[in-house]
């Protein structure tokens, strides 16, 4: 049985809280929740977190990069990947 897209969401959220786990990622794990799981927009999402436009930048690029690693070693990238995958 495939993976339906409920359950990636869910473990795209797992991803991300094992990927940004700690005291030091706390605010970039609500970043994650907030923009990555939550879709809100770019400029609502920014305003929100009180960023400067370096520190977006400087965090989304650390978020992409630790849950990208997290999202290959759970084997749940490329997406067709994990659902094609058997259960």
């Amino acid at each position: 049985m495939c993976p339906r897209l409920n359950e990636w969401v869910a473990d795209f959220a797992l991803v991300g809280k094992a990927a940004l786990d700690g005291p030091d990622w706390a605010s970039r794990i609500v970043l994650f929740r907030l923009y990555y799981l939550g879709l809100a927009p770019y400029e609502t999402a920014w305003h929100f977190l009180g960023l400067s436009e370096t520190n977006w930048v400087n965090w989304t690029e650390q978020i992409r990069h630790r849950c990208g690693k997290e999202l290959l070693s759970r084997g749940m990238f490329p997406p067709r990947k994990y659902f094609t995958s058997a259960a």
